[in-house]
């Protein structure tokens, strides 16, 4: 980053109401990731590096473009709480939508400062969508990247068609954009503004949701070893999830806040009377001591390579929080074939087992995101596919006391454990997972396997890409993460056939000491 963009970021800092400590950190360009933050003296455990008012970050509520929209909006609407954009864009497009705008007005955004610190380019993020989706359907096959990012391409550039494009075309002449600007706005910039949104902002509080915060997103992520947390950010104090969701969308009422930059003077005071957030300031605070010298980190939080490469555009090699993707389609084909072939009548698809599956289906794939279910790296399997298994194998005397009345077939569900699941099925859901383990490795390159993918990573030079690089930290997550998932199921049976073996064990010593003790009483034994 030049000494030009450092000096004029620092100046937008300081007039804007934020603060960091000059003598204890600066900005440079990190060795992992574009740029971090760094120790110039020692620093303390406690010590406050730097603080930034709400009313300084880029939200959704700050931003110009639906500042303007609220102004309209509240000088005609009767209800001063409604939100106009949300007839406008889906929530989760709102943010992106905003930075778009800010980066087309140039020098008289409020904001321009910050966005020029921000990378220029989707390379410089390193997120997958800057790559060939030929290249990465092939490089990422199987592991979930390939699918998720063409799945992401596609609904953006139907945003963009329909939504931003025309967005532009009727407020570009308001908001004083030029004609031609508006016209030569392409989709990368969008997507652009999208990664920006996706790899740096957090959630703030109700009021703002998903932000982009100065100072703050310019800490580089370290999972498990980060030296700061931000207070006063998110529901449990930590601003450290960086993806979007719109769950974070919130409308709720607070007190009135300071005022904040705007593009034309737009502001909506109407709307803030009604919507008055928390006017304290986020606060960055070190929660261990930092060396000279050291990098600092923040974290993003406890995030599986997929979900750190898709939002953020880097992996980590030795993730214990990565997850193998298994799409659901995929489990359901092994479901099908297993009831298709089942040699028990009592386990056959009939229409009231099918019933059950139907009725269950709320909380069986609440736990899919996009259709994947997620195993951990510690073998721990989704529980919403042991629920499916347990539907088709369960014996239909479990099943049935429970198919007339769809709460208790779900509170039925939702009480069940691993060993019950194991009990109820036995053989049959060894083989089921067995299948699905087998059906998602299978879905990877042909002639690879976790020992050929560590020994190609362990190999990597100057000359193997980035793309490469992540897609073999996938796989090789992924991998460990299935194997362990099998062996972790097969060994809980097996735990689970010993105790029931010392049990019965027990049982046949306890009956021997009764006897033992009858022959006493009556003096067969003296």
């Amino acid at each position: 980053m030049s000494d030009a963009r450092i000096r004029n970021f620092t100046s937008f800092v300081r007039g804007v109401g934020a603060s960091f400590d000059e003598s204890a950190v600066r900005f440079s360009s990190s060795p992992l990731h574009g740029f971090g933050v760094f120790a110039r003296s020692p620093i303390n455990r406690g010590t406050v590096l730097a603080t930034v008012p709400k009313a300084a970050i880029l939200s959704v509520e700050n931003a110009s473009l639906w500042q303007h929209l609220n102004k309209q909006h509240a000088a005609t609407a009767d209800d001063a709480n409604e939100h106009p954009r949300d007839s406008v864009c889906d929530p989760l497009f709102q943010l992106p939508a905003a930075l778009l705008f800010e980066a087309l007005f140039g020098d008289r955004s409020p904001w321009r400062f910050y966005i020029d610190v921000l990378p220029s380019t989707l390379a410089e993020i390193g997120v997958p969508l800057a790559e060939d989706p030929a290249r990465v359907a092939k490089v990422c096959q199987g592991t979930g990247i390939d699918v998720l990012t063409r799945t992401i391409c596609v609904k953006l550039r139907e945003v963009f068609d329909q939504i931003i494009k025309p967005l532009l075309v009727r407020r570009g002449a308001e908001l004083d954009l030029e004609k031609s600007v508006v016209e030569n706005v392409t989709f990368d910039q969008f997507l652009l503004a999208f990664a920006w949104a996706t790899s740096r902002a957090f959630a703030v509080d109700a009021f703002h949701g998903n932000s982009m915060v100065p100072i703050a997103d310019m800490f580089n992520h370290c999972t498990d070893g980060e030296h700061v947390h931000i207070e006063g950010a998110g529901d449990d104090g930590d601003g450290s999830d960086g993806s979007l969701s719109d769950e974070d969308e919130g409308t709720d009422s607070s007190p009135s806040r300071p005022s904040r930059p705007s593009v034309n003077g737009v502001a909506n005071d109407k709307h803030t009377a009604h919507n008055n957030g928390d006017p304290e300031v986020l606060k960055i605070v070190c929660v261990k001591d930092i060396a000279p010298g050291n990098e600092i980190f923040n974290t993003f939080g406890q995030k599986p390579n997929t979900l750190l490469y898709l939002n953020y555009g880097f992996t980590e090699e030795h993730n214990a929080y990565d997850t193998a993707l298994v799409h659901r389609l995929d489990i359901e084909h092994v479901l099908q074939r297993f009831s298709e072939q089942a040699h028990s009548a009592d386990r056959s698809m009939t229409p009231s087992r099918k019933a059950c599956v139907q009725a269950a289906a709320s909380v069986v794939f609440d736990e899919a995101v996009d259709d994947y279910f997620q195993i951990t790296t510690d073998g721990s399997f989704c529980h919403g596919i042991l629920l499916l298994v347990y539907l088709h194998v369960a014996p239909w005397a479990d099943l049935q006391p429970f198919c007339e009345d769809e709460l208790e077939l779900i509170e039925h569900l939702m009480q069940l454990s691993v060993l019950d699941i194991l009990n109820a099925g036995g053989a049959p859901v060894r083989q089921i997972v067995s299948d699905i383990v087998e059906r998602q490795l299978a879905k990877y390159p042909a002639g690879t396997s976790l020992a050929s993918d560590e020994a190609a990573l362990a190999a990597a030079t100057e000359h193997t890409t980035p793309l490469e690089r992540h897609a073999l930290r996938l796989r090789i997550g992924q991998r460990k993460a299935l194997k362990t998932a099998f062996r972790q199921l097969v060994g809980v049976e097996e735990e689970n056939r010993k105790a029931e073996k010392r049990g019965s064990e027990c049982k046949v010593q306890a009956a021997r000491v009764s006897r033992v003790r009858k022959r006493l009483k009556t003096g067969l034994l003296g």
